[in-house]
C-alpha cells in the first residue's frame, strides 16, 4: 500500500468520525449530548475546519467539548404514559357506566319499546366505540410508540458500531502490513493509528448510547403490557359482566386490572431507574467523545499542519501514548525512530536558530582584587 492510499483511507475515516460525533449531539439526530454552537469545536465538527494547537491543548488539559444532555425524549414519554394510565382509568369508569345504562334501558326502561330503541342503542354503541378508540390510541401513541422508536434507534446505533468496527479493522490491517522506511511514511502510519484510537472511543460512546436506549425499550414494553392488561379488563367489564356472566369472568377482570396496575407501577419505577442509568452513561459517553474528538483533531493537525504539530508537545505526547498501545510488530523500533527523528531535527533547528543577543556581562572593577596577605591582615585586625 502506498502513502497516498493510506492517507486517503485515514482522511475518509476522520471525516466520518466528525459526522458521527456530531450525530450524538443536540445538533445531530440522536440528541444524546450537548455541544456549544459558539465554541471552536463546533466549527471543527460542522464546518470541517482545521484543528489548531490552542483548541487541542484546551481539550487535552482543561476544557470539554461536549456535556451531558439535561433532557431526553424518553422522560417525556414516561409522563405521557402516566397521563395515558389516568385516561385508561377514566375510560374504564365511563365504559362501566355506559354498560350499566345499557342493561338498565334494555331490562326495564321504555326507551327501547315500540321500535324506538334502535336509535338509542346505536348512540350508545357509538359512545362505546369512541371511548375504545381513544383507549387504543392512548396505548399505541405513547408506550408502544416509544418502544418502536427506541428499537429503531438501537438498530441505527448497532449499524454505526458495526461500520466503525469494520473500518477500524480495515485500517488496522493496512497499518500492520505497511512498512515505513522514511519519516513521511512513519508519520502517515502514526496518523492512521491515532485515527484507529479515535474510532475505538467513538465505538464506546455509541455502546453507551445503545445501552440507554435498551433500558428505555424495556421500560416501554413493560408499560405497554400494563396498559394492554388494563384495556383487556375494561373490555371484559363491558361485554362479559352482569348476572348471567360466568364466575370466571369477574375474576379475569380483577386479574387484568390488578396485573396491569402492578406492571404500570413497575414500569414507572423502571423509568426512574433508567433515568439515573442514562445520566451515568451520558457522562461516560461524553468522556469517550471528548477523547475521540481530541485524537481526530491531532490526526487532522498532523496531516494539514505538520509544522504546528512539531511545535506542540501535547500533540506529540498523545501520539506517543497511542503508539505505545500497539505491539512492536505493528509499529517497530525503526519506524518509531523515524518518527522521533523528525521531531528531534525540528527541535534542533529551533534551538540553533538565531535569537536576540543577550546583554554583555558587567565589566570588572578597575582595581585588582585583594591579595591573600591583605585578606589575612584585614581579618586579624
Amino acid at each position: 500500500m502506498t502513502v497516498s492510499s493510506l492517507n486517503n483511507r485515514v482522511a475518509s475515516s476522520n471525516s466520518a468520525t466528525r459526522n458521527l460525533i456530531l450525530n450524538l449531539t443536540d445538533r445531530g439526530k440522536l440528541n444524546f449530548t450537548n455541544l456549544d454552537s459558539s465554541c471552536e469545536y463546533a466549527d471543527f465538527l460542522e464546518n470541517q475546519t482545521q484543528a489548531t494547537s490552542r483548541s487541542i491543548n484546551k481539550l487535552a488539559t482543561t476544557d470539554s467539548a461536549l456535556y451531558p444532555s439535561r433532557s431526553a425524549p424518553e422522560i417525556d414519554t414516561a409522563f405521557s404514559i402516566m397521563t395515558t394510565s389516568g385516561a385508561v382509568l377514566h375510560c374504564v369508569e365511563h365504559l362501566c357506566w355506559i354498560s350499566l345504562l345499557c342493561r338498565t334501558c334494555c331490562d326495564g326502561g321504555s326507551l327501547y319499546r315500540g321500535g324506538s330503541g334502535s336509535g338509542g342503542e346505536f348512540v350508545i354503541v357509538v359512545f362505546i366505540l369512541g371511548i375504545l378508540a381513544a383507549l387504543v390510541l392512548g396505548i399505541f401513541g405513547s408506550s408502544l410508540g416509544s418502544a418502536i422508536l427506541s428499537a429503531i434507534k438501537i438498530h441505527k446505533a448497532s449499524n454505526e458500531i458495526s461500520n466503525l468496527k469494520h473500518r477500524n479493522r480495515d485500517i488496522y490491517l493496512n497499518v500492520a502490513s505497511f512498512q515505513a522506511d522514511s519519516q513521511e511514511k512513519a508519520k502517515s502510519k502514526a496518523v492512521a493509528i491515532v485515527s484507529v484510537e479515535a474510532n475505538k472511543h467513538l465505538i464506546s460512546a455509541y455502546k453507551n448510547y445503545r445501552a440507554v436506549k435498551i433500558s428505555f425499550l424495556i421500560c416501554a414494553i413493560i408499560c405497554t403490557l400494563a396498559l394492554l392488561a388494563l384495556a383487556a379488563g375494561a373490555i371484559l367489564s363491558i361485554f362479559f359482566s352482569g348476572p348471567m356472566a360466568a364466575a370466571i369472568i369477574p375474576a379475569a377482570i380483577i386479574g387484568c386490572c390488578a396485573g396491569g396496575g402492578g406492571l404500570l407501577l413497575t414500569g414507572l419505577i423502571s423509568f426512574m431507574i433508567a433515568s439515573v442509568y442514562m445520566s451515568k452513561k451520558q457522562n461516560a459517553a461524553v468522556g469517550h467523545l471528548n477523547r475521540s474528538m481530541l485524537y481526530t483533531m491531532i490526526a487532522d493537525q498532523m496531516v494539514h499542519n505538520a509544522n504546528e504539530y512539531n511545535r506542540n508537545e501535547i500533540s506529540q505526547t498523545v501520539v506517543q501514548q497511542c503508539i505505545a498501545n500497539y505491539p512492536i510488530t505493528v509499529f517497530n523500533y525503526r519506524e518509531r525512530s523515524y518518527l522521533n527523528a523528525g521531531l528531534f531535527s525540528h527541535n534542533l533547528n529551533t534551538q540553533m536558530s538565531p535569537s536576540v543577543p543577550s546583554a554583555p556581562p558587567p565589566p570588572y572593577d578597575e582595581e585588582p582584587p585583594p591579595s591573600y596577605d591583605e585578606v589575612v591582615r584585614s581579618s586579624q585586625t
